[in-house]
């Protein structure tokens, strides 16, 4: 939603926080990775990209940013409903 209203903003929002992510990320050895060869983990297809403990965490603040996006959405098309359904003052009755 974000992107739809405001792509270069969530682009740049996007751009900086990756960028901060990967200056402190633990460097990890440079390696052909799965690309020639299974990997050795069943299941350790990862990328590197931190620990499971930091990826539970990044879906929960995901899941409670979706939860206060929809409230608000939710707050302002109720909103919306409720001044189209009062009646104005030049409405005869």
């Amino acid at each position: 939603m974000g992107h739809f209203l405001a792509p270069n903003l969530s682009a740049r929002a996007m751009d900086i926080g990756l960028r901060r992510y990967f200056e402190t990320a633990e460097q990890v050895p440079v390696s052909d990775g799965n690309l020639f060869a299974p990997p050795s983990d069943p299941g350790g297809i990862d990328g590197g990209m931190g620990s499971p403990a930091a990826r539970k965490a990044g879906i929960g603040l995901a899941a409670a940013a979706a939860v206060v996006a929809a409230a608000g959405i939710g707050a302002w098309l109720l909103r919306g409903s409720r001044q189209s359904s009062e009646p104005s003052e030049n409405d005869d009755a």
